[in-house]
């Protein structure tokens, strides 16, 4: 930049004999002429010079093209950020159409960790549109507690006069909707009659991948500054795949420990991947370090449109949102 205000500032000096000047002219005088003098090209490009804070080689006037020296943005922008996404999701369970309901609601918050790439596009120096790529691996833990009123009608006694029961536990989210079935082995010692209170404690486990790819429409504010803000809006369309599934399940009743095994029961009726669609709103901050590095910590909301068989479920109850802190190049 030093070399760059030098170079331009002996060529001005040097037109003052040429042109007749009496001293070096300012930009704004320049900038009111009709005419498109030598000493005003000099004065353009030190104007972007100073904007821009970056080398523009010299170049004799008849090659230059004002409305591109003029011109003070780079139209690219790639960079790469760090994400920590949450999504308020809508769960029913219940054991054998009986429904569970977990501390007065059931919303479940899902928190998890991304990584995202995009492509910025800008139309002008304000208006930008921006794609790109966000992917995550997640795992989910969720734990509660819930009690049956005991059914004997479905015992099973085997040869040893042992007796044991199965139940259905049905878990329905708008990300999957999967069936278990635990059997307990009831010891003989404890005499279980119908509607007693058998009391579980459940521990369920996914993984999950999820992809993201995004499209926004941006306005960028203060763009002469290092500090800048941006605000955007635009839509995400989402690919979530469950990886694992598995319950672990602990029953028990008068303080008895009932031994019992749980397993998932897979069918054609289960989804383990799902597509949607999303809206997105969001603002962040920009500080430019150079005219081609920035870092922009950025805060999005998103609603999410799955669409859900069960109508105790809200259409769009996958409300989310996400915080990401990244790195820039534009060219």
């Amino acid at each position: 930049l030093e070399a760059m205000l030098v170079s331009c500032r002996n060529d001005m000096a040097e037109l003052i004999s040429t042109e007749g000047e009496t001293e070096i002219p300012s930009i704004d005088d320049l900038e009111k002429r009709t005419t498109s003098s030598v000493s005003e090209i000099a004065a353009f490009k030190l104007k972007v010079a100073l904007t821009r804070q970056d080398y523009i080689p010299m170049m004799s006037p008849e090659k230059i093209d004002l409305k591109l020296i003029e011109k003070s943005y780079n139209n690219y922008e790639v960079g790469m950020d760090f994400g920590v996404t949450e999504v308020q999701t809508p769960i029913l369970r219940s054991f054998d159409g009986q429904e569970i309901i977990v501390n007065n609601e059931n919303i479940r918050p899902v928190s998890f960790e991304s990584i995202g790439f995009h492509f910025n596009y800008y139309l002008s120096e304000n208006w930008w549109i921006g794609t790109g790529f966000r992917y995550a691996d997640i795992h989910i833990e969720d734990n509660f507690s819930s009690g049956l009123a005991y059914d004997s009608s479905g015992e099973i006694v085997n040869a040893n006069g042992d007796r044991s029961n199965e139940f259905k536990i049905n878990t329905e989210s708008p990300i999957v909707k999967l069936n278990a079935t635990t059997t307990v082995d009831i010891p003989s010692s404890l005499r279980l009659e119908t509607g007693d209170l058998l009391e579980f404690s459940i521990s369920d486990f996914q993984d999950l991948s999820y992809v993201q790819i995004p499209l926004y429409l941006g306005y960028k504010w203060n763009t002469q500054n290092r500090f800048q803000w941006d605000t955007y809006m635009g839509f995400h369309w989402n690919h979530l795949t469950i990886e694992n599934y598995s319950i672990d399940l602990f029953a028990s009743a008068d303080g008895i420990s009932i031994p019992s095994t749980t397993k998932i029961d897979i069918d054609a009726n289960n989804q383990f991947a799902r597509k949607y669609f999303g809206l997105a709103f969001g603002v962040g901050i920009t500080y430019n370090f150079s005219n081609r590095w920035n870092i922009r910590l950025k805060f999005e909301g998103t609603e999410n449109f799955i669409n859900v068989e069960n109508d105790q479920m809200n259409l769009t109850g996958m409300g989310g949102s996400l915080a990401t802190f990244g790195i820039n190049y534009k060219f």
